[in-house]
């Protein structure tokens, strides 16, 4: 999916990257982990676990991008 200006897409396996900038970036995971940075391998799960929410329950957090 996508507006004008963002663009929203569910995780896949191969999503790797993309969640290493996200979730590998302390500015962002300061506010959602208790010590502040998540290794890559906390990455790696967390996308895991995204994946397995949607197809388990249809519900995923999005990843947004500016376009």
């Amino acid at each position: 999916m996508e507006t004008e200006r963002l663009g929203f897409f569910i995780w896949k396996s191969d999503d790797v990257k993309y969640a290493n900038s996200l979730w590998g970036d302390e500015n962002v995971t300061k506010f959602i982990v208790a010590n502040e940075k998540m290794f890559v391998e906390e990455v790696q799960n967390r996308l895991d676990r995204e994946i397995e929410m949607y197809r388990e329950h249809n519900i995923q957090y999005w990843p947004v991008f500016l376009l």
